[in-house]
């Protein structure tokens, strides 16, 4: 339960594949994505860098967009083009709003970015582009979030005046499966998703947001209400009380309203006591050492914020069907999960069922006929 600890996966090479790291996770390649886009790791489109000239350029000149400045041509800034000043650039950041693109269209076709990545004697570090304006006072006409680091081919003459607009750069056709992210990023992902810092979305302080996610089961619905009207007060718990809280938890457990919710499973014996030994807060259990209890006095267990850390990260994902078993995630990398954050055994079994969605299709996932193209092993034509 709360008290097991367990190591986590820790990289050691520069860069690190999303294909890889979602094999490793456990977790597809567009619930990697999704948390991209909520900033828990930034992913990156390597490059070839013996090819390519990079350089740091405002946005509105790439888009010729004039507009974006000043109509006084004393306050329209003389933009140049910057070298990054290194030479080897080994990728390209994406935006939170491209990798949202890539969730939904598997694809996208991209120029301007808003960092690279680059050997720094070994080590990949992020490199920002800079702001390349005459004057300070320039500055302000176009804005700091504007300025972004674009391509082009060694053979390309960037020569651009405050009259003229950058040529073209070269657009990137990226697809998912080609994105990386830095080592360091990884690991501290990898921290990240075993940790409430993944809720952030869903928790309010020390509290559950009241617009909870569809993602979330009804079953864990209930417990989450079960545990705020029992356990959450105003004022501290006195010890006296622990016994009759445990009973009234026990007796909204065993109501029909929670156990219809089952539908047609088969509950082992003790179902009940567990999901009430997932709510019972750190403070109230005998076993859990003082110290413990005085640093974590919340309501929420954690327990519950693992179950919901569970359901974002296995049911929440783009690629997941209800309908469909096939997108359906897989119970064995849901326990590995759980059991990496201190719930095992039974309770982990228990815990699977608990975060299920309710209209989540049953049965075996039906094969999928491949194509003829398929079969020999060559491209679809076109």
């Amino acid at each position: 339960m709360p008290n097991s600890q367990t190591k986590h996966l820790i990289y050691t090479q520069e860069n690190v594949s999303i294909g890889i790291l979602a094999r490793d996770l456990n977790l597809s390649i567009k619930m990697i994505l999704q948390c991209a886009t909520e900033g828990m790791i930034p992913l990156f489109f390597p490059t070839f860098p013996t090819e390519y000239t990079f350089i740091s350029v405002h946005k509105s000149l790439i888009l010729q967009d004039r507009d974006a400045y000043p109509s006084d041509s004393d306050a329209k800034p003389v933009i140049k083009a910057f070298s990054l000043g290194v030479e080897k650039i080994d990728g390209l950041l994406l935006s939170r709003e491209d990798c949202h693109h890539l969730i939904h269209q598997n694809s996208l076709v991209q120029c301007l970015f808003p960092a690279a990545v680059w050997n720094n004697f070994g080590y990949l570090d992020i490199l920002h582009p800079f702001h390349g304006v005459k004057t300070e006072d320039a500055a302000s006409a176009v804005g700091p979030s504007g300025w972004q680091i674009v391509c082009y081919d060694k053979t390309t003459a960037v020569e651009p005046s405050e009259e003229s607009n950058f040529p073209p750069p070269i657009h990137f056709n990226i697809k998912p499966w080609q994105l990386y992210a830095r080592k360091d990023d990884v690991n501290q992902f990898i921290n990240i998703i075993h940790s409430p810092i993944c809720l952030g979305d869903v928790l309010d302080g020390r509290d559950v947001r009241d617009d909870r996610p569809s993602y979330f089961s009804k079953k864990l619905e209930y417990l989450l209400d079960t545990s705020e009207r029992i356990w959450r007060t105003s004022t501290a718990i006195e010890p006296s009380d622990y016994v009759r809280r445990r009973e009234m938890v026990l007796v909204s457990l065993q109501r029909d309203e929670f156990k219809a919710l089952f539908q047609k499973e088969q509950l082992a014996p003790g179902t009940y006591k567990k999901a009430a030994d997932f709510i019972e807060p750190l403070f109230a259990r005998d076993a859990v050492p003082k110290e413990l209890k005085e640093s974590w006095t919340s309501y929420l267990t954690p327990e519950l914020l693992k179950l919901m850390a569970a359901s974002k990260l296995f049911w929440s994902a783009q690629d997941v069907v209800l309908t469909d078993v096939a997108t359906h995630p897989k119970k064995e990398a849901i326990e590995l999960y759980l059991r990496a954050n201190g719930i095992s055994g039974n309770h982990a079994d228990y815990a699977i069922t608990l975060i299920r969605p309710e209209n989540a299709a049953r049965g075996r996932p039906v094969p999928r006929v491949k194509t003829h193209f398929e079969r020999i092993g060559h491209p679809k034509p076109g």
